[in-house]
């Protein structure tokens, strides 16, 4: 904040009449003072005074005795950009000793000034000078009167935090003592007038016939409510022009407002003018007005308070913030016998638990291993999670947030062994319903066709930190989705698994569009084991007319040791599978193949006029061995499309044959590689043959492969390059 410095506009001149001629030569009229009306404006960064003012102002003598002594009023109107107003009146007195030759004054006034906040400041003002031929020094003096300091403005808010603490069960219910703070932080404006004085000595640094420059040095004091006392320095410069107009600027700084920078501009508007006083005597300045700070001076302040106040709520019951309900929990111990569900005696089997659990959102059914005799398969109703002790289990409290449950993280995952369940014309252990979620299970199957974990047209299920082991063979998936017949499988997550199969045609995830929709799928963050004969890591499958969208793949470990058992296999046959991304995934697989395209790490596949666009396999780490398997697979067979296809920044180890292969067989066939650029291939053709890129078109069908010319320049180790598309056009359609 600075202090701006107001100056009084130009100041008329006493008059000097000229003598006429005569034979006789007569003594000279003393002249006398007449009103004069001028105007001022100024701008600048005077936040005490207003940061742009205008004022019209008015200097009245009377009672004068020419060229000696006047007594004079003077009255100003003042107005601010931010909506204020004010002004003052004083009245003053001044005199010409002619021994001397000095003319001295003084003067009393008083200030208002209205702000935009509706209030009004008063304040006296007083003050004197001496002036000279060459010099002047003057005083002033300002005394707020009445209130100094007033409240403007008032703003609150609060913050409260809420902490709960000692989370226990109880019955169904999960209980917790809430440590509740509410912070009130109150921010009061208030605008105070400044008390203060000035003392400034000038002298005239340039004249000429139609004006001169005056420049002026000071000190000046402030005395500010709740803030303290301030000496500054001022320095200004002051011009007048043409006998009507003034231009001055100011710099001052003190150590409250800071250094300031101030420009003035001022007319007679009426009046009598400088024009009659040519030459600055000591005698004109009789008529000089009163120069001093016109505006009550404000300092803008702010206080802020704060207060805090805490209380204790004992024995709360958790609350679901979506519904706004108890939450329910269902205890679950292996090895309990009978039970009702509550927490002092659990069921010792979770079918109890889904056999009475509702589906209104608010019932967890919350497993302990207890001495883990292994449990039976079950179906989870719409909007239940199955929740187990063994890894660590969070839950949205309302008015808390997420809290670690009580009893979770032991390490011990519930075994799922027992009778297993059919859903969808599939058998397996687990099923999941709409907005249902099963974690921290150790999910069991031996027989043949088996599943692990099933969804069958379900949406937002939530799959995650379970241990899945599958050992039959023909189809025992470890998670197996399905969206069947016109049904819809959407926004499903499945995380943090570990998955093995050890049977034979077996994949680790297996999710098919067999006449119906998935999308909106998120697998991320597991490790995925398939030992045996054409059994793959994660399989995305779309046919018979279904749809599979919105797919992401991402900072998974597969590993397949059989053999013709891929990685990561993305497959269409007559349907549309689109936006896939494949990211950050590791990717190993060891077994031969039996059949060119088996074995692969990341395989894409367009078959039998089937569509598949808009796939980007980014930043993965590929490594093959086996005969034949390929580091990455595009593929396109019977009329198959793929189309806007991306292969960046993928790191390819080593391949059994070639690093990155692109091959299309009938003449409808037809692929397009949008983007190649950042590969790295360290090792193709562990076996003989293998190239770091292989083009192969067969049967009249089209590669279109953007920026194929760069592959070498864009990518790392692609010098063995072998084959070409059958165009480069700048981008896919």
């Amino acid at each position: 904040m600075s202090l701006p410095i107001l100056f009084t506009v130009p100041h008329a001149q006493a008059q000097t009449l000229s003598p006429q001629p005569a034979l006789v030569q007569a003594e000279p009229t003393p002249s006398t003072l007449l009103p004069r009306f001028t105007g001022q404006f100024e701008t600048g960064l005077g936040e005490a005074y207003g940061h742009t003012l205008w004022g019209i102002q008015g200097f009245i003598p009377f009672a004068q005795t020419p060229e000696l002594n006047t007594f004079f009023a003077e009255a100003r109107l003042l107005g601010f950009a931010e909506d204020q107003w004010g002004g003052n009146f004083r009245l003053g007195y001044r005199e010409y000793l002619p021994t001397a030759d000095l003319v001295w004054g003084g003067y009393v006034g008083y200030d208002l000034r209205r702000t935009r906040f509706k209030q009004s400041f008063h304040q006296l003002g007083f003050g004197g000078d001496l002036q000279g031929s060459r010099w002047v020094g003057r005083f002033n003096g300002y005394l707020p009167v009445g209130d100094r300091r007033r409240q403007v403005a008032q703003n609150q808010g609060a913050i409260i935090q809420n902490q709960g603490t000692n989370f226990r069960f109880t019955g169904e219910r999960l209980l917790y003592d809430l440590l509740r703070q509410k912070t009130l932080t109150t921010t009061r404006q208030f605008q105070t007038a400044v008390a203060g004085w000035d003392l400034e000595a000038g002298y005239p640094l340039w004249a000429w016939e139609t004006g001169r420059i005056y420049s002026y040095w000071g000190v000046y004091g402030l005395n500010i409510p709740r803030n303290g006392r301030y000496l500054g320095m001022r320095g200004r410069l002051l011009g007048e022009f043409n006998h009507r107009w003034t231009a001055g600027i100011t710099v001052s700084t003190d150590g409250h407002f800071g250094t300031q920078l101030t420009v003035k501009l001022g007319a007679i508007l009426g009046g009598q003018s400088t024009k009659a006083d040519p030459s600055p005597t000591v005698l004109a300045r009789l008529g000089r007005g009163v120069e001093r700070q016109e505006a009550i001076a404000l300092d803008h302040q702010q206080e802020v308070t704060t207060t805090v106040i805490r209380d204790r709520l004992n024995d709360q019951i958790a609350r679901n913030p979506v519904t706004g309900e108890f939450w329910r929990f269902l205890h679950v111990t292996g090895g309990a016998v009978g039970g009702d569900g509550t927490f002092e005696n659990p069921f010792g089997e979770v079918t109890a638990g889904v056999a009475i659990a509702q589906s209104a959102g608010n019932d967890v059914i919350y497993v302990n291993a207890g001495t883990n005799p292994g449990m039976a398969g079950f179906i989870i109703p719409d909007q239940v999670r199955v929740l187990s002790t063994g890894v660590v289990q969070s839950l949205d409290i309302a008015d808390v947030g997420q809290v670690q449950l009580p009893g979770s993280g032991t390490g011990t995952l519930p075994r799922l062994d027992g009778a297993t369940i059919t859903t969808g014309g599939f058998t397996g252990r687990v099923a999941m319903g709409n907005n249902s979620q099963l974690s921290g299970f150790n999910v069991i199957t031996t027989g043949v066709n088996q599943r692990g974990v099933i969804g069958v047209n379900v949406s937002n299920a939530t799959i995650d930190r379970n241990n899945i082991r599958t050992e039959g063979n023909n189809q025992s998936h470890g998670i197996s989705l399905h969206g069947n017949g016109g049904g819809t499988v959407s926004n499903t997550i499945i995380t943090g698994n570990r998955i093995t199969t050890t049977g034979s045609n077996g994949e680790g995830m297996y999710l098919h569009a067999n006449g119906g929709t998935i999308r909106n799928t998120t697998i991320t963050g597991n490790g995925v084991e398939a030992v045996n004969f054409n059994s793959d890591g994660i399989f995305l499958r779309a046919d018979n007319g279904g749809t599979f969208s919105g797919a992401m793949v991402a900072n998974n470990t597969v590993t397949t040791a059989g053999s013709a058992a891929r990685g990561i296999f993305i497959s269409t046959q007559n349907s549309t599978l689109n936006d896939v991304i494949v990211s950050g995934n590791t990717v190993t697989t060891t077994g031969p193949n039996d059949a060119i395209g088996d074995s692969t790490g990341v395989f894409l596949r367009s078959n039998a006029n089937g569509i598949l666009r808009d796939v980007t396999v980014v930043g993965n780490t590929v490594s093959t061995a086996g005969n034949l398997a390929q580091g990455i697979f595009v593929f396109s067979n019977g009329g198959g499309s793929l189309t806007n296809v991306g292969i960046t920044n993928n790191l390819i180890q080593q391949a059994g044959q070639h690093s990155v292969f692109v091959q299309t067989n009938n003449a409808a066939g037809n692929v397009c590689i949008a983007t190649f650029t950042g590969n790295r291939s360290d090792n193709p053709g562990v076996f003989a043959g293998g190239d770091d890129l292989n083009v192969a078109v067969f049967g009249g069908s089209t590669v279109n492969f953007v920026g194929f010319g760069n592959v070498g320049a864009n990518n790392s180790g692609f010098g063995a390059i072998a084959g070409s598309p059958t165009g480069q056009p700048p981008s896919c359609p």
